[in-house]
């Protein structure tokens, strides 16, 4: 059985716990270019063993406060390919 993790280390990496102790990056959130920053909570399994979760930051940017997003990580077509991150909702903070 797999179990996904969501740790926080610097701006934010997803991984997945693949056995005691080895831990798989599944993809870091950089906070540029629409990528969201500082995931919050844990990761949701999907249909199709995609992963949900959320980020405090990188969505709509109202001054200098920053909405978070709501992430679809995907998994690889191949064994040992990489994960791929879409940005499904970029949400706006209210001051």
């Amino acid at each position: 059985m797999r179990t996904f993790q969501l740790l926080i280390i610097a701006v934010g990496v997803a991984c997945a716990q693949t056995g005691a102790p080895t831990l798989t990056v599944l993809h870091s959130f950089t906070g540029q270019n629409g990528d969201g920053e500082y995931p919050y909570a844990s990761l949701v399994i999907g249909p199709r063993g995609a992963l949900y979760g959320t980020t405090a930051n990188g969505g709509v940017s109202v001054g200098i406060l920053t909405g978070g997003t709501v992430f679809e990580l995907i998994p690889p077509s191949v064994a040992g390919g990489q994960w791929s991150e879409t940005i499904i909702h970029r949400s706006q903070r209210r001051q």
